[in-house]
């Protein structure tokens, strides 16, 4: 007699979250997603958020990220579209895609930080794909420090703002990538 063994190999898929069917906010389908996960986000307005693992975040009708009390901020007042955080040159975001979303920064100035400043700010971020999307008024597009191999291809970036130093202000801006 021989006995039969079947071995069967499980391989995790990612898994494709929406938003705001599953999820209110962006940064909470985020939160709930696994490393690889993609985020579709259908039209409509949401706050920024933070990236915490390589997701590929896909806009559909051209869902519009705006400035928000709850946004990553730069230096506590300038607020992040999408922030891709990391230390000692490493990033848990890298191997991320953007594409299909609209930042809207319109309005931002040194007597009004309440709009985006940045659409895409990333530290030590590699690896990151960055398409399709638009970009309308911010004081920087897409900023990548210490990050290597980003594709960053089909985006229109327009209005960029430059902030004067005015009243002790902020100074700096009108920077595409």
């Amino acid at each position: 007699a021989f006995a039969l063994v079947s071995v069967v190999a499980t391989t995790a898929l990612a898994a494709v979250v929406h938003v705001p069917q599953q999820f209110a906010s962006l940064q909470s389908a985020i939160d709930a997603a696994a490393a690889g996960d993609t985020i579709v986000v259908s039209q409509g307005r949401y706050c920024g958020a933070t990236v915490t693992k390589p997701l590929t975040l896909i806009g559909r009708g051209r869902p519009t990220i705006i400035g928000c009390d709850t946004n990553p901020t730069l230096v506590s007042a300038l607020r992040i579209g999408l922030y891709l955080d990391g230390a000692n040159g490493k990033s848990p975001a890298s191997g991320t895609t953007i594409a299909g979303f609209d930042f809207d920064g319109a309005g931002i100035s040194n007597s009004d930080t309440s709009p985006l400043a940045f659409a895409v700010f990333a530290r030590f971020a590699s690896d990151v794909v960055v398409t399709d999307n638009r970009v309308h008024g911010t004081i920087q597009a897409f900023t990548n420090v210490a990050g290597d191999r980003w594709l960053v291809t089909d985006n229109r970036i327009s209005g960029l703002t430059l902030l004067d130093c005015s009243a002790g202000g902020f100074c700096g801006g009108g920077d595409a990538i």
